[in-house]
């Protein structure tokens, strides 16, 4: 690649354009190749020229089967990775027809941000999610354990996700130390998309970031044999399974 400046720079805005395609795997790869040009030459977006710094906020609306504590917490790590904001509800949502959502067993996120980094986000957390899920029905029936056994399982697989997630989001918050003079690099891109997210979410979703507490643990077994797992769940690979009602700006 010519590494000239401008060069360069041309080369993340015509990435950024491709990230508002309505093709979400377009999106979603055109965002992850920008943010790796951004990171390799300590670049922000306020460094690019004319209107490629303007941040276009919404929200994709998702919803998962499953409403336990640690789901949520999978998400909101998720989102914070991909820089975007995040809340959740137990309730239908007036965007959605509740004839379609009877049951209560559901978690409705909100996931904001950029087009391409919202779909980032879903396809993540519904791959990891589904992951844990499979994984603590394989390991009960392996261990003729009990239900509860099952659910412990889960929370161990999901924290240890979750730290795992959060370790990603700190390499990327910390300053770069070999980050050429006058540059801002990733630090700042970050800043900039949290700090658009929460404006985002209080003047048009009127909230601010939801946060999911934790379950108490009554099967220690369970619960660490599932932070032994969730040590090789891969972070990177993503499955076609969301349930976005699709962007919103």
């Amino acid at each position: 690649m010519n590494t000239d400046p401008a060069n360069i720079a041309a080369k993340i805005q015509k990435l950024l354009a491709l990230a508002d395609s309505s093709n979400e795997h377009e999106a979603a790869s055109a965002a992850g190749h920008a943010s790796t040009l951004l990171a390799k030459y300590n670049l922000s977006l306020a460094d690019l020229p004319g209107d490629a710094s303007t941040i276009h906020t919404g929200h994709d609306l998702d919803f998962t089967k499953c409403s336990s504590p640690w789901v949520r917490r999978v998400w909101q790590a998720v989102a914070r990775l991909n820089f975007c904001g995040y809340a959740f509800s137990g309730h239908c949502p007036s965007e959605l027809d509740p004839s379609s959502h009877p049951r209560q067993n559901r978690t409705f996120h909100w996931v904001i941000g950029s087009q391409a980094n919202t779909a980032s986000t879903a396809l993540m957390a519904h791959y990891l999610c589904d992951t844990i899920l499979s994984l603590s029905a394989s390991a009960r029936r392996a261990a003729n354990e009990s239900d509860r056994w099952k659910c412990a399982f889960r929370e161990g697989a999901a924290d240890t996700v979750v730290r795992r997630l959060n370790e990603r989001y700190e390499a990327n918050k910390a300053p770069d130390p070999d980050a050429v003079p006058g540059t801002t690099g990733l630090p700042a891109v970050i800043d900039q998309n949290e700090a658009a997210n929460a404006t985002y979410m209080s003047d048009v979703l009127n909230t601010s970031k939801g946060i999911a507490r934790r379950r108490k643990i009554t099967e220690s077994d369970g619960y660490y044999s599932g932070t032994d797992k969730g040590r090789d769940i891969g972070l990177d690979t993503q499955l076609n399974n969301s349930n976005t009602k699709g962007f919103i700006q």
